[in-house]
């Protein structure tokens, strides 16, 4: 009989031994299941937070190709159809002119209006380049000039502009000019290479009419590269400044979400939103405030250095 029990119990504490064996075995299993879990949704939030960045990336890089066509194309408009710059290349149109000035003209079109006196830009065929010089006739006027006195339909021309009186023999007979032409002349007379040569000028080539001469206040080629130079530089420094701050506002913003942009959830009943980040791995809103108006916005944006634009209220 004391066989038996010592069999039986023999026996009973094997199954307990292996009952316990199968429950830690379990035990391991459940463990390497959540450890699986836990690792996969930490490549998933990773392989999330990489497509953001590219998404990002790419977005930023678009917006930014996009801004610089966009000031391209607003540049080219302006300056090929309403304004542009010219620089003084030589002595021709001293003393109202120095060389190396710089000068904003009006884009010429056929609704425009030219006058005598008007300082002109135009295209020489024959110098092949542009000539700056002074209109002094226009269509349909009859022009003379003797002994340095230039007449206008018979009327002597008070030109007070001029350098200095004519030395050379550039005595002009009668000239009636075409409805679509213009004569133009060097203030420089004595130095200056222009219609005298060249014969009127048709108004095909005439490319402006300028209206500011900022030599003036000092601005000549020189200066206006320096001052390029220091506009450049200046924006360099406070781009520098702006990304140093913004760096430091960025680092109150937990790792998890630098990398996403701030989203607008929904409105109450009182008007107020909901605003915050969007976790990528519970799709949830977090660190969330509530903003009235634009202005609540902006103050939230800036202070995780977050752009605000996309999210203002139209």
């Amino acid at each position: 009989m004391d066989n038996e029990d010592k069999n039986l119990q023999s026996e009973t504490g094997k199954e307990e031994d292996n009952n316990n064996q199968n429950v830690g075995n379990i035990g391991e299993d459940e463990q390497i299941v959540v450890a699986d879990d836990k690792e996969e949704q930490a490549i998933n939030t990773s392989q999330q937070i990489k497509k953001a960045k590219l998404r990002l990336g790419i977005i930023s890089t678009v917006k930014f190709f996009l801004g610089l066509f966009a000031i391209w194309l607003v540049l080219y408009v302006v300056t090929h159809y309403f304004y542009g710059f010219i620089v003084v290349d030589g002595e021709s149109m001293k003393n109202t002119l120095e060389d190396g000035q710089v000068g904003i003209i009006q884009k010429y079109d056929k609704k425009g209006s030219l006058n005598p006196g008007d300082i002109v830009v135009f295209w020489s065929d024959e110098m092949n380049e542009y000539l700056i010089k002074r209109c002094v006739a226009v269509g349909g006027d009859t022009l003379s000039m003797s002994d340095g006195v230039l007449k206008v339909n018979g009327e002597v021309i008070d030109e007070d502009y001029i350098r200095e009186p004519m030395t050379e023999d550039m005595d002009i007979d009668k000239l009636t000019l075409g409805k679509n032409q213009m004569f133009a002349m060097g203030d420089n007379r004595n130095h200056s290479w222009d219609c005298r040569e060249l014969g009127p000028v048709d108004m095909k080539d005439l490319t402006g009419i300028m209206v500011v001469n900022l030599g003036k206040i000092g601005i000549t080629r020189t200066t206006a590269i320096a001052l390029f130079i220091v506009v450049m530089v200046v924006l360099l420094i406070v781009g520098f400044l702006q990304d140093l701050a913004a760096s430091r506002k960025i680092k109150a913003i937990p790792e998890e979400f630098r990398n996403f942009e701030v989203e607008i959830d929904s409105s109450t009943c009182t008007g107020e939103m909901t605003i915050g980040f969007r976790n990528p791995k519970t799709h949830k809103l977090e660190l969330m405030e509530l903003v009235k108006d634009n202005k609540d916005i902006k103050a939230y944006c800036n202070k995780y250095a977050q752009e605000y634009r996309h999210l203002l209220k139209r």
